[in-house]
């Protein structure tokens, strides 16, 4: 679908993940089966990651539970893909949101 270069992102609709990293932890944390990388390829352009700042590091996290991952790896796939496909937009929401220690 090709979108007006003069559109606003307001007026799209987009898919999206909420808690895009939870791939892990059970009926207690788990939101989704599919990396980030699957995401991209199957059309998601809006990701919620939640992240958790410890020492130097800001790793994916899901309330209390570590997702192990980490914010660069998110990034890495982002820029592999926009590298691949020019002409496409992603939107990241990283936050602390119920990350709280």
């Amino acid at each position: 679908m090709h979108v007006d270069d003069g559109a606003y992102l307001s007026d799209l609709y987009m898919i999206g993940t909420h808690d895009t990293v939870s791939r892990i932890g059970g009926d207690f944390a788990q939101c989704h089966t599919w990396t980030v990388e699957k995401q991209l390829l199957s059309g998601v352009r809006y990701f919620d990651i939640r992240v958790k700042h410890i020492g130097d590091e800001l790793r994916g996290h899901h309330g209390i539970i570590f997702m192990e991952t980490w914010l660069p790896n998110q990034a890495m796939d982002f820029e592999r893909f926009l590298e691949a496909n020019p002409s496409e937009v992603i939107i990241a929401c990283v936050s602390t949101k119920g990350c709280d220690q």
